[in-house]
């Protein structure tokens, strides 16, 4: 048997297995280290949701929408666990991986709601349900999501004092301009 086909069939079969590594011991052992993922976000589909993880790779399909980020605007192909989502937004897997790492190292996509991809150059999210995020471009990205954190931190403490603060409220950092800044 070849070890490099019994990995791959593992990981395609096995959907939340990330990655597996076997390795031979001899006289006769077979060692195996495999390494899990996890779903970070959620596309709609007429089936239901179907969850992926960072790397749009298909985990399986809910019938309704699980306590993860749902993406907006990327229409998903056909649906087979263990293969990398195709979607109609030729843009919309790399969208997803960048925004789902930038608010995984801000510490706030256990809060994102929703991710919108519909536009290259209107990224956005929502916070908590409620809190409406502008990012636009892609450009400075991590910058615009650090500093929403920052908003988002201080937001969710007055909203804790006066719990009708949050109603209708935006974060907008599209407009924001690293090189910009650097010229001030």
């Amino acid at each position: 048997l070849d070890k490099f086909e019994i990995e791959q069939s593992m990981v395609k079969q096995l959907p939340y297995l990330k990655t597996v590594s076997i390795k031979r011991k001899l006289p006769d052992t077979l060692e195996i280290h495999v390494e899990d993922t996890t779903a970070v976000a959620a596309v709609k589909t007429a089936a239901g949701y179907v969850l992926i993880d960072a790397d749009s790779k298909m985990l399986e399909l809910a019938a309704q929408l699980p306590e993860t980020t749902e993406v907006i605007g990327a229409e998903l192909g056909k649906f087979e666990p263990g293969e990398t989502a195709e979607f109609g937004n030729e843009n919309a897997a790399e969208l997803i991986r960048l925004l789902v790492t930038e608010l995984k190292s801000a510490g706030i996509l256990d809060g994102a709601t929703s991710i919108n991809v519909t536009k290259r150059h209107d990224l956005s999210f929502v916070y908590n349900d409620v809190i409406q995020c502008e990012l636009g471009t892609m450009s400075d990205l991590s910058v615009k999501i650090k500093m929403i954190a920052q908003v988002l931190e201080e937001t969710t403490h007055m909203a804790r004092l006066y719990p009708s603060f949050l109603k209708g409220t935006g974060v907008d950092v599209s407009a924001f301009s690293a090189t910009a800044l650097q010229v001030l």
